[in-house]
């Protein structure tokens, strides 16, 4: 690539700013593993400039109680023009992360992230994996796992009172402090950062500068200064220029090991790219990071995917009814549904284990677990379904309950109803299935139900899920 003045100068400026912003969050917390120090200061970089980049990676602070966690998050979101947040609701933190990155989902020319005025430019999240958050995690998750790409999808919701849809871009750098295990889809995102408990005289001076941090207003105007040089420079297109190049393969290559399509490579490039718009050389550090990503979450990503696919494909064959707050879906018909498609595609069906595995990865909390007659069904808030739908890319298709009404089921191996949506004794099957849902509830049992709405819709109902059967076999 050409060089030019504000290339050199952003490349001039960028290693005694690295040096010193190391320095500084070497003085507020004790790094574990020194090597870790390189990559929240890389991180600390990539705050400013990634809304020239396609990706943004993660970070993971991992520790017992007592290592100082917060007192990271605290320290980079001070340098980050960040947002550090404690125990916080999904949709909370949709919106927080979501000021100034609205977005109108029926414009014809889509809003660009990089163009955005955010308002933060990173998110930090304390105690992210405490058990007051247990139940918040598979939502949670899921908003982190499509916040890390540009062109990732948004995340959507409902507007009851407006009655349309909201929608935010999440992109952005993000870092959380955990103390056990991540979702492994979400853990693949970034670099886990050892922390440990440190007992030595010398921590003394690092609990001091905690509570009396000096020096954060210079060193982020330095790192103002150091991004504006950047964005003199290099656009995306100048990026992309750059990240294509033979030599930034090479960089790429000298960390990884190897090039190939895999999230090590990705992650490589994009910390490969920020050093080299500042000058600076972190190879030793940067293989290190790769080696504490998670491995093998590519293939959890594909079946966790195939699993939202296929659990709203049986909600939509079930013609769900506006009106519901939650929905009870037949467990053995999700997975039969994948494995059948997995078998299309000549795949390996998902064992039971694995199966296990993959729905509670898609947020299938084991509160949602109802045993009957030997079956498992899962009682799914409509709210999980929405959102399931918004990370399968249907930014415009929001108000589920209302396409799931309108929806003509094509399950003809075990529909016993018309497809025009009429039973053989007469009526919208809208409203007979409403009436059996609501029977169901009203604690009437199967052949109560039977009687009052004829064999064929109650044995549409309980072949699709919608209600359990109560004691017996399945037939």
């Amino acid at each position: 690539m050409t060089t030019s003045n504000s290339e050199s100068l952003c490349r001039k400026i960028g290693p005694g700013l690295f040096k010193d912003v190391k320095a500084w969050l070497e003085s507020l917390f004790h790094f574990d593993e020194p090597m870790d120090a390189a990559l929240v200061t890389l991180m600390i970089l990539q705050t400013r400039v990634y809304q020239l980049l396609p990706t943004a990676f993660y970070l993971f602070v991992m520790g017992k109680p007592g290592s100082g966690k917060t007192c990271l998050l605290n320290a980079m979101a001070m340098l980050s023009r960040g947002r550090l947040l404690g125990d916080i609701t999904p949709a909370a933190m949709a919106r927080e992360l979501g000021r100034g990155r609205d977005i109108q989902l029926d414009s014809s020319q889509p809003s660009d992230p990089r163009n955005m005025n955010a308002f933060y430019h990173l998110g930090c999240f304390d105690e992210y994996d405490s058990e007051g958050n247990r139940e918040r995690h598979a939502a949670m998750d899921g908003l982190l796992r499509h916040g890390y790409r540009c062109d990732g999808a948004p995340y959507v919701r409902w507007d009851m009172e407006k009655n349309k849809s909201k929608a935010y871009n999440l992109y952005m750098p993000k870092a959380a402090a955990a103390t056990s295990t991540l979702d492994p889809a979400l853990a693949s995102r970034g670099f886990k950062i050892s922390a440990a408990p440190y007992e030595e005289p010398d921590g003394f001076s690092i609990l001091l500068n905690n509570r009396y941090p000096k020096g954060m207003k210079d060193l982020v105007k330095r790192l103002d200064e150091w991004a504006d040089a950047v964005r003199q420079h290099y656009t995306p297109e100048r990026v992309e220029e750059l990240e294509k190049s033979s030599e930034h393969a090479e960089r790429v290559k000298a960390i990884t090991g190897r090039l190939g399509l895999n999230r090590k490579n990705e992650h490589a490039l994009t910390c490969a790219t920020i050093a080299e718009m500042a000058g600076i050389d972190i190879k030793e550090e940067l293989q290190h990071g790769i080696r504490t990503l998670s491995t093998a979450n590519e293939e959890d990503e594909d079946e966790i995917e195939e699993f939202n696919v296929a659990l709203l494909s049986i909600v939509e064959q079930q013609r769900l009814i506006q009106a519901a707050d939650t929905i009870t879906v037949k467990q053995a018909a999700v997975k039969a549904l994948i494995n059948e498609e997995r078998r299309l595609k000549n795949l390996k069906p998902l064992g039971n284990k694995r199966f296990a595995t993959i729905y509670r990865a898609a947020g299938i909390r084991e509160s949602w677990v109802r045993g009957r007659g030997g079956k498992n069904y899962w009682v799914v808030p409509v709210l999980h379904l929405k959102k399931v739908k918004g990370l399968l890319n249907s930014p415009n298709s929001v108000n589920l309950d209302e396409e799931l009404d309108q929806h003509t089921s094509k399950v003809g191996r075990v529909d016993r109803v018309g497809s025009e949506g009429t039973c053989s004794e007469g009526g919208p099957l809208e409203d007979r299935v409403r009436r059996v849902c609501q029977m169901h509830r009203d604690g009437l049992g199967e052949d109560e139900i039977k009687r009052a709405v004829g064999y064929e819709v109650a044995e549409h109902c309980y072949q699709r899920g919608l209600i359990p059967r109560v004691g017996g076999q399945e037939r």
